[in-house]
């Protein structure tokens, strides 16, 4: 970045672009697999479609219930918001 109150903030930027397609723009300036298309001094930036970004993170999410060993379903979560707002309910001043 060559805004001067960015240099000497001691703070690395990050941005995101998402799509839905990634043009060729950003398609041929690929420099990772993780969709990186430019590095400065204390910049970088990556492309990325949705697709992309829901699939790293539905990664991400199996590795966490796998860790954790959680196994939620709908009827779970239902009973679960049902007994906090039945909970809420009854301290919930008058």
């Amino acid at each position: 970045m060559e805004d001067p109150r960015a240099l000497n903030v001691g703070t690395r930027w990050v941005f995101w672009v998402i799509g839905d397609e990634l043009g060729r723009y950003a398609d041929h300036r690929a420099l990772d697999p993780h969709g990186l298309i430019y590095r400065g001094c204390n910049v970088s930036i990556y492309a990325k479609t949705w697709a992309q970004v829901l699939d790293d993170n539905r990664a991400r999410l199996q590795y966490l219930q796998n860790k954790l060993e959680i196994d939620v379903d709908k009827a779970m979560s239902i009973k679960y918001l049902q007994d906090l707002t039945s909970t809420l309910s009854s301290t919930a001043p008058a």
